[in-house]
């Protein structure tokens, strides 16, 4: 067994935002590896959120680092679907991906490691990186529990995760895809600050 290829993804690189995670991964899909996403960085960041951000001296990926993002508005109760190609590839034999991934968002959020077959039009799932169904879950994605939460609050755990795919056969076209669901807790008085946003690494690994 050996790696062959890696790469790293981060927050602030060509994420689609949707209403829901599926149209987001839809998105996602028929742009592509590389495209431009509609994503919004936070621009205010409140003093209070940790701050994902690579070893001064790491030299093994592109030193990117993670931003927050949300969809062009902010509003309490509001829930989104965020998704990026991670990886694509098409190889003459079997392989496996391994992914690592890293994530902290406000207020909680699900998250999906997925890996389609993109040689017909329409993309197939066939192998799901992390469990799925349910997906991965950061808190209590009802946005309710913002009137009745007490510390610590969700938005003060960063969350982490790595796995391998199953050996995916040869000669098939495949983009690896992580998608989340996150959502921003309502907040008592109602319009009173309440930013929402999504920061995550993820890094891939082609093994042979």
């Amino acid at each position: 067994m050996s790696v062959f290829f890696r790469k790293r993804t981060v927050s602030n690189q060509n994420v689609f935002v949707a209403p829901d995670r599926a149209t987001a991964v839809g998105l996602a899909l028929d742009a592509g590896l590389g495209a431009p996403g509609n994503g919004t960085i936070v621009d205010q960041i409140p003093v209070v959120w940790p701050k994902l951000s690579s070893y001064i001296n790491d030299d093994v990926f592109l030193p990117d680092e993670p931003e927050y993002l949300w969809d062009s508005s902010i509003s309490d109760g509001q829930s989104r679907g965020f998704a990026v190609v991670c990886d694509s590839f098409n190889h003459t034999f079997p392989v496996q991906v391994l992914t690592s991934l890293t994530v902290f968002t406000d207020n909680a959020h699900e998250a999906v490691i997925e890996i389609y077959n993109t040689v017909d039009p329409i993309p197939a799932l066939v192998a799901s990186i992390s469990p799925y169904p349910p997906p991965l879950i950061d808190g209590n994605m009802d946005p309710v529990k913002g009137y009745t939460e007490v510390q610590p609050y969700n938005w003060q755990t960063i969350r982490y995760f790595s796995n391998f795919s199953p050996l995916l056969p040869q000669n098939n076209n495949y983009s690896v895809v992580v998608s989340f669901r996150a959502v921003n807790y309502n907040v008592f008085p109602p319009f009173s600050a309440n930013p929402a946003g999504l920061a995550f690494v993820l890094d891939s690994y082609r093994i042979v």
